[in-house]
């Protein structure tokens, strides 16, 4: 009896050891506590718009996960949606998305109250970002007890889940503006010069994402620049797709739901090879969270300005966009690592197998000098090529005035090397003017050894040029 007795505890335990694990591969929750010090997210927390996990799930086969969560309100206001909630997005193994997956709470003052749901997605999962949301209601929220599983197969009737309405702008919504070398077509608008940007304004929505068709022979990053009101930019990616194929990729997130200014600029996913070849990211849409609103921005200027240059005028780098754009119409033609010859090369192509065909300009800046210098060219070939491109650009554009603006300088020796032949150009030519920038060297903050920090071009250059150019249209002749 006794050894009976031992065989049947032995197997009882092993019993109850086998359910324990099972039970743990299915229902071990994979949040953390929402300081990041522990493993415990059980803890209660007090949200005001949003605090959100992001759990790596790598799945290697579609399985099911459970999310649950619990609050407590006092005065809530507003009606059940997904602004009071738990919400989900997901990104797949593939590097599709998929967003807007949540269950609600109850509004108004009530103790605490569970949640859940289950979700089967349409592709395994790479990760899931977990969010609890309390936006854009008075009054106060708690949660406690947030739970995210994975497993095998939906075990319960879950609470029912409500899918998020995203709004959709199409690339043909003409409060989009669009400035530079750019191509539409019945798909989308693809940027195909680095130069070249979109302006809108936003509300209400706390991310902008992109819907993109990509055709690249290798993957992009750094594909698009954001800036929101003006700041520091946050840039997008995308990968090599087998062919022509949409993507969604998310440009910025954790907005606050007022009023944004947005400049879209396409960044360096490629060197000056992409002008002519069949590449090509075409934005389709601009998706905005429900209830999220877009709002023209167009430029405002007077003077019709064609700004033609490097680095300096395109992708991370550019300092047209803090220029005053309620005086200067811009329309930037330019590409990083273009020197002078560049510019000649390619400036009569819009796109592969399509002429430039900018709009009537009465202004040209031409700004180069410091991809000149690195590869070694001489003041002479500068000088002819800067001549070059003037006659393309008078050709194209009658009466245009020129404004020829001698780079800032690193301790680099472009202003000796290029100063004179930019004044000579101004002496030579009628409807020309030469711009030094020796009066704010020493003012001048460097993010790198070729280009300005952001708060030099925004605070100090910019102005300058602005400047300069008014005190130069007041002027009849191009001496400085």
């Amino acid at each position: 009896m006794f050894f009976l007795n031992i065989v049947a505890i032995i197997l009882f335990s092993f019993l109850f050891i086998t359910i324990s694990w099972g039970q743990n591969v299915d229902t071990k929750n994979l949040l953390k506590s929402w300081d990041g010090l522990g493993p415990n997210s059980a803890d209660e927390v007090s949200v005001k718009d949003s605090i959100r996990q992001t759990v790596v799930l790598n799945q290697t086969e579609i399985k099911t996960i459970y999310f649950s969560a619990e609050s407590k309100a006092e005065d809530a206001s507003g009606e059940s949606k997904i602004r009071y909630s738990i919400y989900i997005n997901l990104n797949y193994a593939d590097d599709s998305s998929e967003g807007g997956i949540n269950c609600t709470f109850k509004p108004g003052t009530h103790d605490w109250e569970k949640v859940e749901g289950y979700y089967t997605p349409k592709k395994p999962i790479k990760s899931v970002e977990y969010c609890l949301l309390f936006r854009e209601h008075t009054g106060r929220a708690w949660f406690r007890n947030a739970v995210l599983t994975e497993s095998g197969s939906k075990k319960d009737t879950p609470v029912k889940i409500q899918s998020s309405t995203s709004v959709s702008i199409p690339f043909t919504d003409s409060r989009i503006s669009k400035y530079g070398r750019y191509v539409d077509d019945s798909i989308g608008t693809n940027l195909t010069w680095e130069g070249s940007w979109l302006r809108f304004k936003v509300s209400g929505t706390t991310q902008i994402q992109l819907n993109v068709q990509v055709n690249l022979s290798s993957e992009a990053t750094g594909v698009y620049s954001c800036y929101v009101d003006n700041g520091v930019r946050v840039s997008g990616s995308v990968r090599k797709p087998a062919s022509d194929q949409d993507q969604t990729i998310t440009l910025v997130s954790g907005l606050t739901t007022g009023e944004h200014t947005i400049v879209i600029q396409r960044a360096e996913w490629r060197k000056d090879s992409s002008i002519v070849t069949d590449e090509s990211i075409k934005i389709k849409n601009i998706i905005l969270d429900d209830g999220g609103s877009l709002s023209a921005w167009p430029q405002t200027g007077t003077y019709a300005m064609l700004f033609l240059g490097d680095s300096w005028a395109g992708e991370a780098n550019s300092v047209t966009r803090f220029m005053d754009l309620t005086k200067w119409n811009i329309w930037p033609v330019a590409f990083g690592g273009f020197s002078v010859s560049s510019m000649n090369t390619y400036y009569s192509c819009k796109a592969l197998g399509i002429p430039q065909t900018d709009p009537a300009q009465q202004l040209c800046v031409i700004q180069f000098g410091v991809n000149d210098y690195n590869g070694g060219v001489t003041e002479a070939t500068f000088k002819n090529d800067v001549k070059s491109i003037m006659n393309k650009v008078a050709t194209e554009h009658s009466g245009i005035k020129f404004f020829l603006v001698q780079v800032p300088a690193n301790g680099q020796n472009y202003f000796d090397k290029y100063g004179t032949v930019l004044s000579e150009l101004a002496e030579e030519n009628s409807n020309t003017y030469y711009i030094s920038t020796k009066s704010i060297a020493d003012s001048l903050e460097w993010s790198d050894k070729f280009h300005l920090s952001m708060a030099s071009r925004r605070d100090v250059y910019a102005p300058f040029l602005d400047a300069q150019i008014s005190n130069c249209l007041s002027r009849r002749t191009g001496k400085p």
